[in-house]
């Protein structure tokens, strides 16, 4: 993670007149974009990493979605048509899912309480997102050809009531 003291501003990454920091980066698949959850102020957003004409490097902040507070992990995914980032919102319990095509939220799913590391199952096409309160795995589908897509299909381990 990067903190930032309040006063930097880099490549687009703006923390505001607050202490903030940032969550996971991960590049696209092409290499363009810089990907990144900041959690202050709470959105994910991309960096333009192209080169240009003259074969520098753009560095230019390019897209911004508006979630939840307090974004955390991502993780991005791909099907054949198109890349995907998912990053949890522990605050509300969800899982957003943003299309990287065109940088808009296309599906929010509920989770278990204090959802934060993801793990991507190309075999199967499902997340499995880490509850850290409640110590469940919500598993959910990602496959383009099933109905049950961007749903949590399953939950793992205990929930409340805690049962021993």
């Amino acid at each position: 993670q990067l903190f930032f003291s309040g006063f930097v501003r880099a490549a687009g990454f703006d923390s505001g007149n607050a202490a903030g920091s940032l969550g996971d980066l991960a590049f696209s698949a092409d290499g363009r974009r810089l990907i990144a959850v900041q959690t202050n102020p709470s959105s994910p957003l991309y960096v333009d990493t192209s080169v240009n004409e003259r074969g520098e490097v753009r560095d230019q902040a390019a897209g911004v979605v508006e979630m939840c507070g307090g974004p955390t992990a991502m993780r991005l995914f791909d099907d054949a048509a198109n890349e995907y980032a998912a990053v949890t919102c522990p605050t509300p319990g969800e899982l957003f899912i943003i299309d990287l095509s065109g940088f808009r939220v296309v599906a929010n799913i509920r989770t278990g309480a204090g959802p934060h590391p993801i793990v991507f199952d190309r075999a199967r096409r499902v997340l499995y997102i880490g509850n850290t309160l409640d110590r469940t795995v919500s598993v959910v589908d990602v496959a383009p050809d099933r109905p049950t897509r961007f749903a949590e299909i399953a939950r793992v381990g205990l929930q409340t009531p805690y049962k021993r």
